[in-house]
């Protein structure tokens, strides 16, 4: 419930605009000691009888309930001046119809000088139309208190959505700004991340080269010694066959043909 009452709380705040529709009373000195001053202190009797130019007979009491209707819609000012306090009430008095055109002037009049704007949402215009909205409730609670009290239901349950519409909005900023902070923490490591992996690639690609400079140093060594063995080899190949064409000579001269030894005899 304290939940609740801080929410409320919270767009009451929200919905202060600093311009007053609201029609108030003439001040009132509030007396503190009864006994020390002959007026009467009863708030009721006080106060002037409102202003009823139409003779208009309102369905409910006015000095009971309409008093208690009209604090809730705005509570009564309260300042003191000289050590003299002094107390103003929401005014009782009916509208006439002159002022009906007045007020929606008065309404366009400050939506222009505080630059509301129709969208996206702006506060300032939700600020002026909600102080509007509260002269319209004093104004029909004056005719008929019941009327005035549903009216006033209908405000609080508003006021309750955007307080529960704002609820999720914070919720949501919060959740997306932690979001933010836990993305750019990544980021920042999946830069240092980066930063440290293409070190390492540059440091790679030198071992790279090393490796094919040794690589291209062991091909030409490989291919001075093959071309080396092959000389061994067609030279090893050449005297073998010297050697062998040699032999064949000399053994063509040792072996004699049969028919010459028989000649011989």
């Amino acid at each position: 419930m304290s939940i609740a009452n801080d929410r409320l709380s919270e767009v009451d705040t929200l919905f202060h605009s600093g311009v007053e529709m609201v029609r108030y009373d003439d001040p009132v000195m509030v007396v503190k000691d009864p006994e020390s001053c002959e007026s009467v202190t009863d708030v009721t009797q006080r106060r002037k009888p409102p202003r009823n130019p139409y003779n208009v007979h309102p369905m409910a009491d006015t000095t009971g309930t309409l008093h208690d209707v009209l604090n809730c819609i705005r509570p009564p000012r309260e300042w003191e001046d000289k050590g003299v306090l002094w107390r103003q009430y929401v005014s009782r008095d009916v509208v006439v119809r002159e002022d009906v055109p007045r007020l929606g002037e008065t309404l366009e009049t400050a939506l222009r000088e505080h630059m509301a704007r129709e969208r996206p949402i702006c506060v300032k215009r939700f600020q002026l139309i909600d102080e509007y909205f509260s002269e319209i409730i004093r104004q029909v609670t004056v005719d008929c208190v019941e009327r005035g009290l549903l009216f006033l239901r209908v405000r609080e349950y508003i006021k309750e959505v955007l307080s529960y519409y704002r609820g999720i909005y914070e919720s949501s900023l919060a959740f997306s700004s932690d979001k933010v902070d836990k993305a750019l923490a990544y980021k920042c490591d999946k830069r240092n991340l980066v930063v440290e992996l293409k070190s390492e690639i540059e440091k790679l690609d030198r071992q790279v080269v090393d490796l094919k400079l040794q690589v291209d140093l062991l091909e030409l060594n490989e291919e001075e010694l093959a071309k080396n063995r092959q000389k061994k080899h067609n030279k090893k190949v050449q005297a073998i066959e010297t050697s062998n064409n040699e032999l064949r000579l000399l053994m063509s001269g040792m072996i004699v043909p049969s028919s010459k030894k028989k000649s011989l005899f």
